[in-house]
């Protein structure tokens, strides 16, 4: 009986300590979930938080740039009011624009919409570089470069008229580029009447370019080479710093004069389309207005970077 007894007591000793063992293990387990609930709900809204907070940043930077560049605008504006501009800091997405759904004659600015009708179908396998230009004897390659860095008319229609004018339009139209109007020719290709494009359309085209949802990669990087090595320098680069890189297309006719391209310093990226009409010899008396605007330009990107 005494034996009975002092085992009792010893499994009552042995269950006592179980409950203290278990009940010290499931409030430590609990802390331990409450601790990590604690620990993640911080990580959370740390985390968001964080995100909250480069949003505002960057909505501080759009609204700051956007406004410089939109009083850069109307101090041109008070000296000049023959043109339409667009603009696109692509660091802080700020755009400023000024008469820029104006239709107006395109000149040699349509030859981008014909660069990238090429380049779309390059991308599809339908077209090659090294292709021959049955019209020209030339390459695609070699005609597309003519007609970006010396303007050639001849490759510009050649290149139109491969496309199909009709086509290139109801392309561009596809992918937004609605108030733009190419189909100004023969049965030849030979353009004989004024095509018409906006700074926002042309605008619209360069920005799908830079952020790459136009065209593949490589031709991407295709199109921008053209416009880097761009050789007629006679609109935008007389105002621009020598430190600013630009990447461009010039467009003049007698009453036209155009300048279209990614001005670039210290990875600072702005997308720049003017646009300038009324002229009667616009190569020459539109120059003053291509360099005070330049500069404008110029001082915002040096002051901005």
């Amino acid at each position: 009986m005494l034996i009975c007894m002092t085992t009792l007591a010893a499994l009552a000793v042995v269950l006592a300590v179980w409950w203290l063992v278990a009940t010290t293990t499931e409030q430590t387990a609990a802390i331990s979930i409450e601790t990590a609930t604690t620990t993640s709900a911080s990580a959370t809204n740390a985390s968001a938080s964080a995100a909250s907070a480069s949003a505002s940043t960057a909505a501080t930077a759009k609204h700051q740039s956007q406004k410089k560049l939109e009083a850069l605008l109307t101090t041109f504006s008070q000296s000049y009011s023959n043109a339409g501009i667009s603009l696109y800091d692509e660091s802080t997405g700020a755009t400023a624009t000024l008469n820029s759904s104006s239709s107006i004659t395109s000149a040699s600015l349509y030859k981008l919409y014909v660069v990238y009708g090429i380049l779309k179908r390059v991308d599809a396998g339908t077209v090659r570089l090294s292709d021959t230009l049955s019209s020209t004897g030339g390459t695609y390659a070699a005609c597309m470069r003519q007609m970006i860095i010396v303007s050639s008319n001849t490759c510009g229609v050649a290149l139109g008229h491969s496309i199909g004018w009709v086509e290139l339009d109801t392309e561009l139209a596809r992918i937004g580029i609605t108030h733009t109007n190419l189909n100004n020719a023969n049965a030849s290709g030979e353009i004989t009447g004024s095509q018409k494009t906006t700074p926002n359309d042309v605008m619209l085209l360069l920005q799908k370019l830079e952020a790459g949802t136009l065209l593949s990669t490589s031709s991407t990087s295709y199109f921008e080479g053209l416009l880097a090595d761009q050789t007629l320098d006679y609109a935008l680069p007389t105002g621009l710093d020598s430190r600013l890189s630009f990447a461009h297309k010039t467009g003049v006719l007698s009453d036209v004069s155009h300048d279209a391209g990614i001005l670039s310093y210290e990875g600072h990226r702005v997308i720049v389309v003017m646009m300038t009409s009324g002229w009667t010899d616009a190569y020459s008396q539109s120059i003053p207005e291509f360099t005070a605007f330049g500069k404008l330009i110029s001082t915002y990107m040096l002051d901005n970077s």
